[in-house]
C-alpha cells in the first residue's frame, strides 16, 4: 500500500516540479531550505500507543509527511510501546489497523490483537496466523470480543485531551522541525 502511494505521490510532484522549474526560468535559489510540502499543512500524522487502565502514552510515531497512511507508523509505535510494556494482554485499535501483517506483528508479540475487520474479509489467513486467531474469536464469542474492543475510545479521549491540551497548529516549517515541535 505504501509503495503505490509513494508511486502516486512522485507523480504528482514531478508534475509539480516540472511546472515550477519552467516558472523559474532556470535560476537557482540557494536560500534557506523549504518544506517539500506543496501547501501550509500545520498538522503533522501520530499513531499513539495509549495503556487503557492509566491513560498513559506508551508509544508515538510522528510523521509530518502526508503521503503515508496511518499503518506504515503503527511498527514503531508497536515497537516503543513494547519496550515499555513486553507482557501485553491484547492490542486495540481501528479499522484501518484490520489488515493480515498487522495482526501477525501483534500476535507474533504474544498479544491478542482486537481490529475491527473490514465488512468483506475472508478467513483465509495468507501466511498471518494472527488473522485466523483474531476472526475466530470474534465469530465464537462476538459480544465478549466486542466488548474488549470497546475498550478503544480510552484512545480516543487521550486524542482529545492532547488535542484541548495542544491544539494548536504547528508553526514550523521544515518537517524535522514539526516532528520536533509535535514530540514536545
Amino acid at each position: 500500500y505504501a509503495d503505490k502511494r509513494q508511486k502516486q505521490n512522485s507523480k504528482k510532484n514531478y508534475k509539480k516540479a516540472k511546472s515550477a522549474s519552467s516558472a523559474k526560468d532556470g535560476q537557482a535559489d540557494d536560500s534557506f531550505p523549504k518544506s517539500n510540502s506543496v501547501a501550509k499543512m500545520g498538522f503533522s500524522y501520530a499513531v499513539m500507543g495509549v495503556g487503557v487502565q492509566y491513560k498513559l502514552i506508551s508509544g508515538i510515531s510522528i510523521s509530518p509527511d502526508h503521503s503515508i497512511g496511518e499503518t506504515t507508523m503503527f511498527p514503531e509505535a508497536f515497537g516503543q510501546t513494547l519496550d515499555c510494556h513486553p507482557h501485553l494482554d491484547g492490542i486495540l485499535g481501528d479499522g484501518i489497523y484490520g489488515c493480515r501483517w498487522i495482526t501477525d506483528l501483534v500476535s507474533g508479540n504474544h498479544a491478542t490483537p482486537y481490529f475491527l475487520p473490514r465488512s468483506n474479509v475472508t478467513f483465509k489467513s495468507k501466511g498471518a496466523l494472527g488473522w485466523y486467531d483474531m476472526l475466530y474469536s470474534l465469530w465464537e464469542d462476538p459480544q465478549g470480543w466486542l466488548e474488549e474492543y470497546h475498550m478503544r475510545s480510552i484512545s480516543e479521549t487521550v486524542n482529545s485531551m492532547v488535542k484541548c491540551r495542544f491544539g494548536a497548529p504547528l508553526r514550523k516549517r521544515l518537517e524535522s522541525r514539526k516532528e520536533t515541535e509535535t514530540r514536545l
